[in-house]
């Protein structure tokens, strides 16, 4: 190999015969291929940055994997240009939390939190009325809030403070500080991630993702990118479309099966889509949790790691060790001694992204408060504490009582048909209620309660069910095989849970019998089905 060449170390191909990402190395993509493999082809995939990347040779015919010179400009320690540095955050290599709130349609904003600061850093930066401003990063460098002054008026000591910064998508943003503490950056990362206009994904709940993070089959996802081509995989379900502001789209989207193709959608938005996330979470002791805040009373913390990854932690004065219990968790044991400290986890040692990080804080917890719940009653004063009725109630009025601020979505078919803010304290009546809805209460960001209307079914549904269902079971004829094509048809079986059940069950055990397709066929083209 010549000077100044370097291959990648960690490359990996899919194996479709297990169904997974597996390493390579060079001379084994070598002997199957036989010939140069651009990026653009999508076969070779690096470990570190989650990026495609190129087979090669050298003038001495040797191969080797390589980035290509206009690579994602996130730093790969295994790229040949190790000048680099990725400390472009923090030691535990984490972006700030940021949050995208929905309101209505097309309604939106964007929210940064900011974790509790130490006391010592509180007091230093509070003693000299420090401020900071979250601006835009780039060529242009907007302020997007006014000086907030960090005190304890303003900034939380125990849980995440989320402030919003509007509709202002960047792809970045900036954090600057009128007193600078050399702690605070530990904290407070001076950069952020933001959104990208090639696309970001965030959860379910608004959440963004961290770059390299784990997605799961099943999950429903919130994918923000400027408006534009996107083709998407067949096993990936588009589940709504929201047109945003300024050129930007939302799409909710679900990986309905593992496969290369939805795990290449997923690597093309910085995500791995996997059937073993990499995760910990809290074991011991009994702790309040908020957002990325564990509150805890304890000398030690015990925390379970779910798959692969790195841990790390600051301030590192404290003793931290990890147990391995099986091959897929680890029992990690951190020392308290410290009052507050950070954990991340990263895929590997390079922390090229933190997976996801906590904040430990060792304090007294009061009791928690008996909070008052969710009441819902009809007109008559009934209560109505069921999930689910087979009938509206009278003169299909409902009234909520909400001790907190929040809202209200009405739905039908899976589609939000309204949205209704609510006041904490004041009574909200809601008419219209019919059967086929379903009434999701929302206290802040949280579900608090969940009623649905479902048309009970009837003796000839229940006759028709057991009719098909019988028929399939006795089909014959040549034995087919099938995929999740025929996925399609659970979306008209809602309604009939066992044959929905007895079809999933064919899709699992990979075939059906001739006759069976023909029935599944008449079905489709029934009305009452």
């Amino acid at each position: 190999m010549a000077n100044g060449e370097h291959t990648l170390k960690h490359v990996c191909v899919w194996d479709n015969g297990r169904n997974q990402w597996a390493h390579i190395e060079p001379e084994e993509a070598a002997k199957i291929y036989g010939h140069r493999i651009s990026c653009s082809e999508r076969v070779f995939l690096c470990e570190c940055c989650n990026k495609f990347v190129a087979l090669t040779y050298s003038k001495n015919g040797n191969p080797f994997f390589t980035h290509t010179r206009n690579a994602d400009k996130k730093f790969c320690e295994d790229k040949s240009c190790s000048a680099y540095s990725y400390r472009q955050y923090n030691s535990l290599g984490f972006s700030l939390p940021v949050r995208i709130v929905f309101k209505e349609e097309r309604d939106f904003e964007i929210k940064i939190g900011f974790l509790p600061l130490p006391s010592n850093v509180f007091d230093d930066i509070e003693k000299r009325d420090g401020t900071v401003n979250i601006c835009t990063k780039g060529s242009y460098e907007k302020a997007l809030t006014a000086p907030l002054l960090i005190d304890r008026e303003r900034f939380s000591e125990n849980v995440c403070t989320y402030y919003s910064i509007r509709q202002n998508i960047a792809e970045q943003y900036k954090l600057f500080f009128s007193q600078e503490n050399e702690e605070l950056h530990k904290y407070w990362p001076g950069v952020i991630d933001g959104i990208s206009q090639s696309g970001t994904i965030f959860d379910e709940s608004g959440n963004r993702l961290p770059d390299d993070a784990d997605a799961e089959v099943g999950h429903e996802y919130i994918l923000i990118k400027k408006v534009g081509c996107l083709k998407f995989p067949k096993e990936i379900r588009k589940t709504k479309e929201i047109f945003l502001n300024h050129g930007w789209i939302a799409y909710n989207i679900i990986a309905e099966n593992f496969c290369q193709n939805a795990a290449n959608f997923f690597i093309e938005f910085g995500v791995s889509l996997t059937e073993n996330p990499t995760r910990f979470v809290p074991l011991w002791p009994p702790a309040v949790q908020y957002s990325h805040v564990v509150l805890h009373e304890a000398n030690e913390v015990f925390l379970c790691l779910h798959g692969d990854g790195c841990i790390e932690h600051y301030p590192r004065k404290a003793a931290c060790q990890s147990d391995k219990i099986d091959d897929a968790h680890s029992l990690i044991e951190i020392s308290a001694e410290i009052i507050q400290q950070l954990v991340s986890v990263s895929r590997s040692s390079w922390k090229t992204s933190a997976l996801g990080y906590i904040m430990l804080k060792k304090q007294a917890i009061a009791p928690l408060p008996i909070l008052e719940k969710v009441l819902t009653v009809d007109i008559a004063g009934n209560e109505l504490n069921e999930p689910s009725y087979h009938a509206v109630p009278n003169g299909g009025v409902i009234v909520i009582h909400a001790p907190f601020d929040g809202y209200i979505n009405v739905i039908m078919s899976e589609i939000i048909i309204e949205h209704y803010e609510i006041n904490g304290g004041r009574p909200f009546t809601l008419d219209r209620i019919g059967l086929g809805c379903s009434i999701a209460i929302y206290q802040g960001l949280d579900c608090e309660r969940k009623i649905s209307f479902i048309r009970e079914k009837r003796q000839t549904e229940i006759s028709v069910e057991a009719n098909m269902l019988k028929r399939l079971r006795q089909a014959k004829g040549n034995v087919i095989p099938v995929g999740h094509s025929i996925a399609r048809f659970t979306v008209k079986l809602k309604q009939y849970p066992k044959l929905k059940q007895w079809l999933l069950k064919s899709i699992r055990d990979g075939f059906v019998h001739e006759d069976a397709i023909a029935i599944l066929n008449s079905m489709l083209r029934r009305d009452d089905i």
